[in-house]
């Protein structure tokens, strides 16, 4: 019987050897998947409660603070007018490398913000609305808030809000922005093509982006950052409270009227109310030995102003407002530490119900886009879609079956070559 040519036979035997390495590599390859989203960068950008690129205008008295950051910043430009009356946590960058680092991070980070794809809301008017996580943007270009625009992160403290505005941000005088179902203001985004105006004594929830200038109009008060590339920032009266985000503690569930009892290295000594209402404030008044003065204390990871909570000798009282519904969460903080873990609280008094005189207006829940990761610091980011899942049994039995295939074939070729020959 005659056999084939060595090199022919090396050939056969290459090309059957090279075929079952390419099936066999199909089975041994990982599930690869792409990231979930976007990734924004805001690098240095977080420790600063106000930061412009021409001139800082203040008038009156402001103040800038939080447990992220609450500097100044300005760059290229020198011009900050007002300073004297501004009180913040941090420091001065005027025209310094540390400005103009953070106005190189706010470029990354305002092109970051711009690459989700939103949902459009037919309503350029969020007043009345609850937001749930996503991307966000209008067909005009343009947000407003006339009234009360709820954003409800459903249980999930690190959900995130984008807001993509081509055009302007305007809110009205004393509209508001309220936080439910875990939602934090430092996971709110607002990316401005041009400018932010926020009116006069109104509360704005989120870290501002804005392409050219921001202006905070007198008494208004903001739960994050104004961040403007190319112009400037003003300033009248306002309270900018710049926090980090919070991660709850892991606590069980309440099932009275009172917080589930406290660890035991708690400074805490005991905790009561006055008549548990849901429809009215109340007060509560939490006892203990804190180790050092209490500057600011939260609710649902909003600081409250002064006139809502006061620290007595061994005592802090807080007044819970009927916006902070059933349930809410306390933190109390000296500075940028805390001072005891998170309290949950619960409100477990009958609700009384009261029929309306009119009709309510009905409550807007938009559908949202899939959110986006926040990485502060971070100098990578990948897009893109998602690769089939190769690590499933079924892909794998396909597989083996066409490596054996593939093996039983070549070995069909050679007997019939050798037999030929």
């Amino acid at each position: 019987m005659r056999t084939l040519p060595k090199n022919k036979l090396h050939i056969k035997i290459l090309t059957l050897v090279g075929v079952i390495a390419v099936a066999t590599s199909a089975i041994l390859i990982p599930t690869l998947t792409s990231a979930s989203g976007p990734t924004i960068r805001q690098g240095t950008t977080t420790t600063y409660g106000v930061l412009a690129a021409t001139t800082v205008t203040n008038t009156g008295v402001t103040t800038i603070s939080g447990s992220a950051g609450g500097d100044v910043g300005l760059s290229p430009g020198t011009s900050y007018t007002g300073s004297s009356t501004v009180t913040r946590s941090g420091v001065d960058h005027i025209a310094d490398a540390a400005a103009a680092i953070a106005q190189a991070d706010l470029t990354i980070a305002y092109g970051d913000l711009g690459v989700p794809t939103p949902t459009t809301l037919a309503a350029v008017d969020l007043a009345g609305q609850t937001i749930t996580p996503g991307t966000y943007s209008t067909a005009a270009g343009t947000f407003e808030n006339s009234g009360t625009l709820t954003l409800n992160a459903g249980g999930d403290p690190t959900a995130v809000f984008i807001f993509q505005a081509a055009s302007t941000v305007i809110t009205s005088t004393g509209s508001t922005m309220v936080l439910t179902g875990g939602a934090q203001a430092c996971n709110v985004f607002w990316r401005v093509g041009s400018s932010a105006t926020i009116g006069s004594g109104s509360t704005f929830v989120g870290h501002v982006y804005a392409q050219t200038s921001i202006t905070a109009v007198a008494g208004a008060t903001i739960f994050g950052n104004l961040l403007a590339r190319d112009a400037a920032v003003t300033l009248d009266n306002t309270t900018i409270v710049n926090n980090n985000c919070i991660t709850p503690a892991p606590t069980a569930a309440p099932t009275q009227a009172e917080i589930p009892s406290p660890p035991q290295d708690s400074v805490i000594t005991s905790i009561t109310t006055s008549e548990c209402t849901t429809t009215g404030n109340y007060t509560v008044y939490i006892l203990g030995n804190f180790p050092s003065a209490v500057t600011n204390v939260s609710l649902n990871n909003m600081n409250l102003p002064l006139s809502q909570w006061v620290q007595r000798p061994n005592q802090i009282e807080v007044t819970i407002p009927t916006s902070a519904k059933k349930t809410y969460a306390i933190d109390i903080f000296n500075g940028r530490t805390p001072l005891l873990p998170t309290q949950l609280f619960i409100c477990a008094a009958p609700v009384v119900e009261v029929t309306p005189t009119a009709s309510p207006t009905p409550e807007v829940t938009v559908t949202p886009t899939p959110e986006a990761v926040i990485i502060p610091g971070e100098t990578t980011t990948e897009i893109g879609g998602e690769l089939p899942d190769t690590g499933t049994n079924t892909y794998t039995y396909l597989l083996i079956g066409l490596a054996l295939l593939a093996f039983g074939a070549g070995g069909f070729i050679l007997r019939q070559r050798i037999k030929k020959s």
